[in-house]
Order: C-alpha cells, then structure tokens, then sequence
C-alpha cells in the first residue's frame, strides 16, 4: 500500500480541517495516509488569545510531531500551512530548513509532493506560498503534482471555515494524488 504523509501547521484550524478532509479522501481511496503536525509551542498561548485556535487545540494537539524519517518512508508528500507574509509559516520554514541533510542526497528523490494553504485574502501571496512549498520539494529531486493550487481563503483573522464546495475542490486535489499514487 502507498504512503502519503500529509504535513501541517495549523494555528486557527483551516488547515487542520483541510488536512483532516483530505487524509480521509485518501484512506478511503485506498492510500495509507498519516496526518502530522510541524512543532508549535506557542500553540497554547494562542488557544488563550485566539478562540479559533482553542477551538482545535485538542485536536491538533493529538496530531503527532512528523520526525523527518517519515518522509523517507513516504511514496507521496502533501504540506499544507497558514500563508504569512506572502511564504510559508515559520513553524513550517523551521521544519523545511530542518530536512538539509536530504538536500543532495537523492533520498527524496521521485518522491510525490502537493502543497495547499489557507490564507487571509490575498491570492497572490497565498500562491507565493505554496510556491516555496513547491521550491523546497523541488531542491530535495521530488515530483510536483500536477494540481490546481489548493487555496482556502479563511478572512481576517481566520474566520471563514472551509465550506462544503471548497470540500469538492479538496476531492479533486485528492484525486489527482490517488492517480498519481495507483
């Protein structure tokens, strides 16, 4: 059976929900996929600031730390993270800058990635990040998936959940790792 790792860092949920969404799209489509979590130990204070982010503490909470042995023993890779200032979160750049010892060893090589976001508003800077997603799998030799950008835009201050059409759009991104995995 195929593996797919699906990496998130989630602070007011979206993109836990979105991850959560998809990693059950895959298992039902016959993918051993494992939902982890990028290290935030702020988490906790902003659950006390942030209503949102106490919403889903618990559960993504019970998310396990991804270790970077599970990449290497992944068939396919999915990172999803919150847009912020037009790049990836700095819990999720902490975890990309913490995979250099596979930068030029060809361990991740033909590997599969995808990457989605969740952003306030802007299109553009939601695209930049899954563009330095989509940069990092490409310096570790792995496959871009040819997916539409998965971009969920949550409103200020993460509000807006993702609703049961964005849903349909996560079923076409999943779709296209199922082929691409069969």
């Amino acid at each position: 059976m195929k593996r797919c790792s699906i990496i998130i860092h989630s602070v007011t949920g979206n993109t836990f929900i979105i991850a959560d969404h998809l990693c059950k799209l895959l298992r039902e489509g016959g993918v051993d996929a494992r939902l982890y979590r990028v290290e935030d130990p702020d988490l906790h204070i902003l659950a006390n600031e942030n209503e949102r982010t106490n919403e889903f503490l618990e559960d993504l909470l019970a998310i396990p730390v991804v270790k970077n042995e599970k990449l290497l023993k992944s068939d396919a890779v999915v990172m999803g993270c919150p847009t912020y200032f037009a790049n990836v979160s700095a819990e999720m750049k902490a975890f990309i800058d913490g995979t250099i010892g596979y930068y030029g060893t060809g361990d991740m090589n033909g590997r599969l990635f995808a990457a989605f976001t969740s952003c306030g508003g802007g299109l553009d800077d939601a695209k930049k990040a899954i563009a330095a997603m989509n940069t990092w799998a490409l310096q570790m030799e792995m496959e871009l998936l040819p997916v539409e950008p998965l971009i969920h835009v949550s409103g200020e201050e993460g509000g807006i959940r993702p609703s049961v059409e964005f849903g349909g759009r996560i079923g076409s991104f999943a779709d296209v790792i199922l082929k691409a995995l069969s």
